[in-house]
């Protein structure tokens, strides 16, 4: 089995007014590319940035060592809009034009009340996680969700392929175990992914 190249990209550090189109030509083969996207994470939160010993960032300094780093996006300081830039930057329909299978893991954040608004609507084939942390209570009144104070210890999670549910463990580690799922099965299949 060839082995595929993979390109990552630390979310936070990319955004920014380059082309994909540079990106997926680097080779005949087209790059598998992971985003990850942490909420509230600033630019001095990472020792690669700012060289701070005080701050312990080995595997994700690792990942902007061996990756992609774009070092002139800035967002508002609040998830939503920092989400919404995301999307607006790097639109996951011009992916799907090349072959891509693009999956949304984790915490969404930029519309629940529109079915419209959900990540399989707004360019994505496949997700999983939460809309917004109000959802992770799971609380429900009369077969209606309420929104509540978040619980990040046995989450009620949901996805495209997947009915809102309890899931056991901690938020952190079911999205990191899905994440792992997801990228294993992709590269199986042998076929170019964004995650």
């Amino acid at each position: 089995m060839p082995t595929r190249k993979i390109l990552i990209v630390v979310a936070l550090l990319i955004i920014c007014g380059y082309s994909l189109d540079c990106l997926l030509d680097l080779s005949p083969i087209k790059p598998n590319i992971l985003v990850i996207m942490a909420d509230d994470l600033c630019y001095n939160d990472l020792a690669i940035n700012n060289d701070n010993t005080d701050i312990d960032t080995p595997h994700m300094d690792q990942i902007a060592r061996d990756g992609v780093r774009f070092t002139r996006h800035y967002a508002t300081a609040v998830c939503s809009p920092a989400r919404a830039a995301f999307l607006i930057g790097m639109y996951p329909e011009r992916l799907k034009e090349e072959g891509y299978t693009t999956w949304h893991i984790g915490k969404w954040h930029i519309g629940d009340l529109e079915r419209t608004a959900w990540p399989d609507y707004q360019g994505f084939d496949h997700w999983f996680g939460f809309l917004n942390q109000w959802r992770l209570v799971g609380l429900h009144v009369d077969s209606a969700l309420q929104m509540t104070m978040p619980r990040y210890n046995d989450p009620w999670l949901e996805g495209d392929a997947e009915s809102g549910r309890f899931f056991p463990g901690h938020l952190e580690n079911i999205l990191t175990d899905k994440a792992i799922e997801v990228i294993s099965d992709l590269q199986a299949a042998q076929t170019p992914w964004l995650s």
